[in-house]
């Protein structure tokens, strides 16, 4: 945004004492017009979100960092490596593991796994610290494994640890902190659950069968809900309906399902949605592969963008084909607020509308006023 002053300049002593006041009002009216254009920053909003279950990261796929100064504490004097049979083997103090450049997706993840192996039957531990980005940073989450029937990758066992990973594309690094070497082949992340305006658990849907289809996903069976796994035994053409789902002012931009879908051999679950008749066209459709399992302990969350408007509706989601899945939760990203409406500056002050003020507009329209004023004095003066 551009503003002209104009001034007309005098000569003489009240010309210079004209030009101090002139020059402060220049600097407050400079002030004020900044403070209203952070203001107007202020009002951008930002959202969405996307995830696909679990991220399995495999030893092979890792950079090994060895601290040369401690193999003998822990490395039996081997620098850390792979070792068939155990995976990353030779393990000292300071030694890292890392994974770099793994996309978190949308959602980020809130816990890491690690199939872990470590064989003194001694009641010692071996102690791992986990960190992000930068392998001299605080760990975002903590280790202490114990005695696990071996040491050989047959041996390992899972372990888990809550962290907070963000969205987007990270480094994962794996530091050993004491002298108690151990072995881990893979690491698995789980991925963090949406952050939406609405939850829905299946529990809250209407399951609608369709019982000349049964033979196609269900196993003979009617779609219901099943300990575990959220509804089950889905066939083509069943329906999941969340009936008279208030979407508020804004309405919604994205379904996010955590979904379980077991069949790892390239298949996919195909979906459609649909609102307020089961019979309309789609609004959004989507096809959901492997997600680790069918379970919801092996379910994924994923985004479905879709524009669904302001008010009270039902949400119908149709398997489309013989492929089963599960689906146990979902949750609504709020569309982002709809600008105020501009008022019309030709029309006449009888017939002008001014648009309703929330918070931020009312704050943008008192700087502005100031903004307005200082000008008005400015151009007094001059």
């Amino acid at each position: 945004m551009r503003i002209a002053v104009e001034y007309t300049e005098r000569a003489g002593p009240q010309a210079v004492r004209d030009n101090k006041e002139y020059n402060f009002m220049k600097k407050l009216f400079s002030i004020l017009l900044c403070a209203l254009m952070i203001a107007s920053l202020a009002i951008v909003a930002s959202g969405a979100a996307d995830g696909n279950g679990y991220i399995k990261c495999m030893i092979e796929d890792a950079e090994l960092i060895d601290d040369d100064t401690t193999q003998d504490q822990g490395g039996s004097g081997n620098p850390i490596q792979i070792v068939d049979g155990y995976g990353c083997g030779y393990s000292s103090k300071n030694d890292i593991v890392a994974f770099h450049d793994i996309d978190f997706g949308d959602f980020g993840a809130s816990s890491i796994q690690i199939l872990f192996s470590y064989g003194h039957d001694d009641d010692s531990k071996t102690t791992l610290d986990i960190k992000l980005d930068d392998p001299d940073s605080a760990a975002i989450a903590k280790f202490e494994i114990g005695f696990t029937g071996g040491w050989t990758a047959d041996q390992a066992q899972w372990f888990e640890a809550a962290c907070a990973i963000p969205a987007g594309i990270h480094s994962v690094y794996i530091q050993f902190t004491n002298e108690k070497s151990g072995s881990f082949t893979q690491v698995a992340f789980k991925e963090a659950a949406p952050t939406g305006y609405i939850s829905l658990s299946i529990d809250k849907a209407e399951l609608i069968d369709d019982d000349t289809t049964q033979d196609q996903g269900g196993s003979g069976k009617p779609i219901q809900i099943v300990d575990g796994y959220g509804c089950g035994y889905s066939s083509k053409n069943d329906i999941v309906a969340y009936n008279d789902v208030d979407f508020g002012a804004n309405g919604a931009q994205a379904m996010d399902l955590l979904f379980g879908y077991g069949h790892n051999d390239g298949s996919v679950t195909t979906l459609s949605f649909m609102l307020d008749d089961p019979s309309s066209a789609p609004i959004a459709t989507a096809e959901i592969g492997f997600t680790g399992g069918w379970e919801i302990a092996n379910a994924g969350w994923v985004r479905v963008p879709m524009t669904i408007p302001a008010g009270v509706h039902t949400v119908y989601v149709q398997f489309t084909n013989e492929k089963s899945g599960s689906i146990s939760d979902i949750v609504f990203e709020e569309a982002p607020e709809a600008p105020a409406a501009s008022v019309d500056t030709s029309a006449s002050p009888d017939t002008a509308t001014t648009a309703p003020a929330t918070f931020d507009a009312g704050v943008l329209a008192a700087l502005a006023a100031i903004v307005s004023a200082a000008g008005f004095a400015l151009s007094k003066k001059h």
